[in-house]
């Protein structure tokens, strides 16, 4: 969520400025603090100004364009990604570049601001996205309806490993040269059991993370998809007795399918929060 926009001149002038929320603070006051942090910066570890972070979490970044020879600076929330800002702001610097080409009266620019409004809304608009309960929610029945139907589709794999693994067991010849050969099989079993549980856990835990739309979400998803898992697994195993299995096999891979689940979950927000940006709240909008 970007609260505050500005783009500042090289001479350190603010010369665009756009509030998102309920805000006060004078663009010039800005553009100067920024020129002067920017100054010591340079001058203390020979490095630009890029970020600041508030005690609130909010977070004030800063961009320069070498070639235009501006600055965009945003005031943004804790939750929205770094590198998707620089993006956004360089793209918005772009933008700026066309519609305003000529700028040596920076006087003159800010009182035109609003020629520029509908590109920075616009722009903004499609690159954020909402994070909210119901999102939350599409994402775990989207990801559930996906994990089920990946537990059905693997069903037949799943049948195939364990007649193999009991047809290989029954046919061995007692002696010592078959000592280590249920130990092979075994693993050779484990190994497939393995494969399927990931298989099943690794797109719908992403996809429901991606949805869910936030890392946070995307963890707690990972969560809440094991006990879907053992609930399914536990129906699966009232109209088939190979549903058992899967219950066994989640409680077996506890750690696999735990760490695998919540991973993917915190990827697939991650996904989203680096492609997307938050929402302003309804309550500080203007």
């Amino acid at each position: 969520m970007i609260h505050n926009l500005y783009i500042i001149s090289e001479g350190g002038t603010a010369i665009y400025s756009k509030n998102f929320a309920k805000s006060t603070l004078d663009e010039q006051l800005i553009s100067g603090f920024l020129l002067a942090i920017g100054n010591f910066a340079k001058e203390a570890v020979g490095s630009g100004l890029k970020k600041i972070e508030m005690q609130t979490g909010d977070q004030l970044h800063v961009y320069y364009d070498n070639s235009l020879k501006l600055t965009a600076a945003a005031i943004a929330g804790k939750e929205d990604h770094p590198k998707l800002l620089a993006e956004i702001l360089k793209e918005i610097l772009k933008q700026y570049d066309k519609i305003f080409p000529d700028r040596t009266q920076t006087a003159t620019l800010l009182s035109k601001s609003s020629k520029f409004d509908t590109v920075v809304t616009d722009l903004l608009k499609d690159n954020t996205a909402k994070r909210n309960k119901t999102m939350f929610i599409l994402g775990l029945l989207v990801g559930a309806l996906l994990l089920g139907f990946l537990f059905w589709l693997f069903l037949p794999s799943l049948r195939v490993a364990i007649e193999t693994f009991i047809s290989r067991i029954k046919g061995l010849v007692v002696g010592p040269s078959s000592y280590f050969a249920p130990i092979h099989f075994f693993g050779i079993f484990s190994m497939q059991l393995e494969l399927i549980l990931i298989a099943c856990f690794i797109p719908s835990s992403f996809l429901a993370g991606f949805l869910a739309g936030s890392r946070n979400k995307g963890k707690w998803i990972g969560v809440i998809f094991f006990f879907f898992a053992m609930s399914l697994s536990a129906i699966t195993a009232l109209f088939q007795q190979i549903g058992f299995l899967f219950v066994f096999m989640l409680l077996i891979y506890i750690p696999l399918v735990l760490i695998t689940s919540i991973t993917l979950g915190y990827l697939g927000g991650l996904l989203r929060d680096r492609s997307k940006l938050y929402p302003v709240p309804l309550e500080i909008q203007i």
